[in-house]
């Protein structure tokens, strides 16, 4: 499965999975970090497995939250779905030949959209 982030950094770029887990959270070791308020160092996991992609939180003090509802075990991600870790939102597309796109919403649109 090939992960393209978009609208995180000036240009688009790719994650690989290690260990089948893309991490996301604040500190630097993440594969995909995020320095912004409502997020945990080690925040959430994408998990592959097979050709489906999931989402699970990992004990962040602000949670998961995927299609606006908290979610407190790993999740089925589709495509279309919205990921929220604190106020960044990420909609997952999925594209033919396990490719996914991951959009990283501005961070000022997401303002006042709490769950």
């Amino acid at each position: 499965m090939l992960i393209t982030c978009h609208g995180l950094k000036r240009e688009d770029f790719q994650v690989e999975f290690v260990n089948h887990e893309i991490s996301l959270g604040f500190e630097e070791t993440n594969s995909i970090a995020l320095n912004e308020e409502g997020i945990s160092g080690r925040h959430a996991i994408l998990e592959e497995e097979g050709d489906d992609l999931f989402v699970r939180d990992c004990g962040s003090l602000n949670g998961t939250i995927l299609n606006h509802k908290r979610i407190s075990d790993r999740q089925k991600v589709k495509s279309g779905d919205i990921i929220q870790i604190g106020c960044r939102m990420i909609r997952a597309d999925f594209h033919p030949g396990q490719k996914i796109t991951l959009d990283f919403l501005p961070t000022e649109l997401n303002a006042g959209i709490q769950s």
